[in-house]
């Protein structure tokens, strides 16, 4: 239709629209094709703003590609058009790229001095979510670049804006779990840098501050509704995810999966690097495991993601014709051997104890009762079990009983407890 009407501005905006869609579908080749068609209508029409935009988004097309020269070249005309019209935002943006794209390169010092211009700009314009990615981006290049020190300083202040950005978000639960879905990276690249530095109960604490945030929220909101005494949803110390241990009188398993940048074929991809496992006893006593991630991804081309839907099928939970896996090598690794097997000799002797396993991300669909050891023995036959999303919840959630318990007999509510009426045949 702009084609139509000799709209050039606006046929310049829909091609570069649509270059962001195929960009983000990961298919660049036809997003540079896009975006080259909008660059050459805003040069055409002087369009300086749109140039701007149009040279960023291909530069960063080029950043997925893992062509970090090419990128460069985009991002530098960027920043350069960003400055001559006053534009602090896109000014602030190309930095940021040019800092990511020499931190790929391996070029740190570079990669540093862009981040900080970066950061400076952010702070300068109050882009908070600017501020936040530059922040996490210099955490990862200054440990790169061997300074974890400085590292864990950039990514504090991060996690910082990032918990301040989710405050303002007050009640609405949808953004909160959107926006920490975005910002997840900075807590996972603290908990690295922190066990770099044998900093093993700090980084449980990191762990445990980046879990179920909107859903701490909500059990705050309803534990302090009616309540002189609110509760502030803050993430347990040290010592206090000892005392809920001890309070839970429970074995807490807390698991935490790694990811990191790796060089393969020319670019930098993000893959499964560790799986970090914390177990606090029921005495508070804490011991940290460590589980290398990579081998299952360069040895075997699978991941942990790969061995969960293979369990489902075959216990019969997923459907075989599930598309898109493939069936585990048999010298796979089975789950018992990832997450069972390095912490067995802390878990307890008894099978009426509880142990409580607090998973991430895909950890969720883990079918813990019946993942089986060398002997075929089940995990539930040697253990009670349950799940958490995080050990704050378990604190609140024995909260909001002795509330209830309270309560007077005929005012403490029903429970209505669902079940999934129709299971797959085995």
């Amino acid at each position: 239709m702009a084609r139509e009407i000799k709209d050039r501005e606006g046929e310049g905006t829909a091609l570069g629209n649509l270059g962001d869609t195929y960009r983000s579908l990961g298919n660049y080749a036809k997003a540079i094709e896009y975006l080259q068609q909008q660059l050459a209508i805003a040069r055409e029409i002087k369009d300086r703003r749109g140039e701007s935009a149009a040279l960023g988004n291909l530069g960063g097309a080029y950043l997925s590609l893992g062509n970090y020269t090419k990128a460069i070249e985009y991002l530098q005309q960027q920043l350069a058009i960003a400055r001559e019209i006053k534009y602090r935002l896109g000014e602030g943006a190309a930095l940021g790229n040019l800092g990511v794209a020499y931190s790929s390169l391996g070029n740190y010092a570079k990669a540093i001095e862009y981040l900080q211009q970066r950061l400076a700009i952010a702070g300068e314009i109050k882009d908070r979510l600017g501020e936040g990615n530059a922040l996490n981006n210099l955490g990862v290049a200054f440990l790169k670049a061997g300074n974890p020190t400085e590292a864990e300083k950039m990514l504090v202040n991060g996690i910082q804006v990032w918990e301040s950005m989710r405050q303002m978000l007050g009640s609405n639960d949808a953004n909160k779990v959107s926006i920490f879905e975005e910002q997840a990276s900075t807590y996972r690249i603290l908990q690295l840098v922190l066990v770099a530095q044998n900093k093993l109960n700090a980084a449980l604490e990191i762990a445990e501050r980046g879990r179920a945030r909107a859903f701490v929220d909500l059990l705050t909101e309803r534990l302090s509704s009616g309540s002189t005494n609110p509760v502030i949803a803050t993430a347990p110390n040290q010592e206090q995810i000892r005392q809920i241990a001890k309070a839970q009188n429970a074995t807490l398993v807390q698991y935490s999966i790694i990811y990191d940048n790796f060089q393969i074929e020319g670019k930098q991809v993000g893959r499964e690097s560790a799986l970090y496992i914390w177990v606090i006893q029921p005495t508070g006593e804490i011991t940290f495991r460590q589980i290398d991630l990579k081998p299952l991804w360069q040895q075997h081309n699978a991941s942990l993601t790969d061995l969960i839907i293979g369990n489902q099928q075959f216990l019969g939970v997923r459907s075989r014709s599930s598309t898109g896996f493939v069936q585990p090598q048999p010298n796979l690794p089975t789950l018992h051997q990832l997450l069972i097997d390095p912490i067995a000799s802390l878990l307890p002797k008894d099978p009426n104890a509880h142990v409580i396993f607090i998973p991430q991300g895909s950890l969720f669909q883990v079918p813990f009762p019946a993942l089986q050891d060398a002997n075929k023995t089940y995990l539930i036959q040697k253990h009670t079990i349950l799940t958490a999303p995080s050990i704050q919840v378990l604190d609140l959630t024995r909260q909001q009983r002795q509330k209830l318990a309270n309560r007077p007999a005929n005012d403490r509510g029903r429970a209505l407890v669902l079940g999934n009426p129709t299971m797959p045949s085995v």
